[in-house]
């Protein structure tokens, strides 16, 4: 369970396949899969899973690290991941109906090739960007958007913290799925 710098509504992030039965009743509309596949190194989940990574995983962004909710978001999705499991009979309260998820898939990442590069603005969570759009300027080369998708936790301001990392992911929308 993590939280994001920027202000996002709560994100399950998918290590291996969707497991839907997992997933019931997580306060986090959002999805997203095939981070692993993108990421510069191993994302956190990359450690767990068993030795053949055959036990599904689910990483939880429970909201941004100022807002109080994101701590509720923490313990509601513990409940019911336990639910989900069998690890405690059923969550408290009345029975959840289905709900709606959006579900992306990580199809690319931007990275700054040194630190003269800026974003040419802040980009915003779930934002959605053209192919060939703009995104940072430096000491050499303009940096474009290769394909169009989401902005998928990009940084606060214009600067990333870590320029050894991914300044931002980019997103297709795959689909509404019901769980």
């Amino acid at each position: 369970i993590h939280s994001t710098t920027q202000e996002s509504e709560p994100i399950m992030i998918l290590g291996g396949t969707l497991e839907r039965a997992l997933l019931k009743n997580i306060p986090a509309p959002n999805i997203i899969a095939s981070i692993d596949k993108i990421q510069i190194g191993v994302p956190a989940f990359h450690f767990f899973g068993g030795v053949d990574r055959s036990i599904p995983i689910i990483e939880l962004e429970s909201g941004s690290h100022e807002n109080p909710l994101s701590f509720a978001v923490a313990i509601q999705s513990t409940l019911a991941f336990l639910a989900n499991t069998g690890a405690i009979p059923h969550l408290i309260g009345a029975a959840h109906e289905p709900k709606q998820y959006n579900y992306y898939e990580i199809i690319d990442s931007v990275v700054l090739p040194n630190e003269s590069y800026v974003l040419v603005r802040p980009f915003k969570m779930w934002e959605f960007i053209s192919a060939n759009t703009l995104l940072a300027r430096g000491d050499q080369a303009d940096i474009f958007s290769a394909t169009e998708g989401h902005v998928i936790m990009p940084p606060k301001g214009i600067r990333p913290s870590n320029y050894q990392e991914e300044v931002f992911f980019l997103s297709r929308r795959v689909e509404n799925i019901t769980l």
